[in-house]
Formats: structure tokens, sequence, C-alpha cells
């Protein structure tokens, strides 16, 4: 019997320690979620008739000044490029990478771009039309 009770005693201290654990590392996400300033998000994009694939994206800061960081992603690799675009709808910076990868990590200097409200958009390297596009207000 009293093996029993100490074997309850130390699966039940392994129990409240995940537990404590598992709080533990929700809190820290929740932190990082309330602390994103920007925006992310998914959409699909259709390759073929009966493929389409899952693209993921995030910009921030969401009001940025200088710099701006830029992230898409895929499960598969594949190429992507982007544009900045003005009101006038007028491309006033590109990035492209050539390395074929499944996730893209870039950060942009747009400190010559004017205050106002300009548009991303995304591309594939098959594509020269826009497969998305989100926006934002430069500060």
């Amino acid at each position: 019997m009293k093996k029993i009770i100490v074997t309850l005693g130390i699966f039940l201290g392994f129990q409240i320690y995940a537990d404590a654990q598992e709080v533990s590392l929700t809190s820290k996400n929740e932190t990082i979620a309330k602390s994103f300033d920007g925006q992310h998000g998914y959409f699909s994009y259709k390759i073929t008739a009966q493929e389409s694939i899952s693209i993921n994206y995030s910009l921030s800061p969401l009001h940025p000044s200088t710099d701006i960081h830029f992230t898409v992603s895929t499960a598969d690799p594949r190429l992507f490029w982007a544009t900045i675009k003005d009101e006038s709808n007028k491309v006033v910076y590109t990035w492209r990478n050539t390395e074929l990868s499944n996730v893209y990590i870039s950060d942009w200097n747009i400190a010559f771009l004017k205050k106002g409200k300009y548009s991303i958009d995304i591309y594939t390297d098959s594509s020269n039309e826009s497969i998305y596009q989100t926006s934002f207000t430069k500060d």
C-alpha cells in the first residue's frame, strides 16, 4: 500500500509540474500574440484545377516608418516575390528571392517612402499576376 501511495504521489507531482509547464508556455504564446504589432494571415493559391497550396504571411510593424519585416511560407518549397505599390498603383519597391525555400524572412528598408497608404502584392515564380494583396500605412 505504501508503494502505491508513493507511486501515486510521484505521478501527481509530475502531472502538476507538466500542467504548470503547459500554462507557462500558453502564457508566453499569448503574450507574444498580444504584443505582435503587425498583420498576418493565410490564403490559398490554385496551382492546378485539382491542387492548391496554403500560403502564410506576416508583415510587421502594422504602421512602419523605416523598415518592414516580411515573412511568407508554404509547406512545400516555392519561389515568391513581392512588390510595394503606392496609391497610384506605381511599383516603388520590389523584393525577389532566387533561392528555393518554403520559408522566406526578409527586412525591407522603406525609409525613402513618403507617408501614406501602400499595397503589397505577392507573386509566385510562375506568375506575373499578383496572387494576393494586402496593405499598410506608412507613418
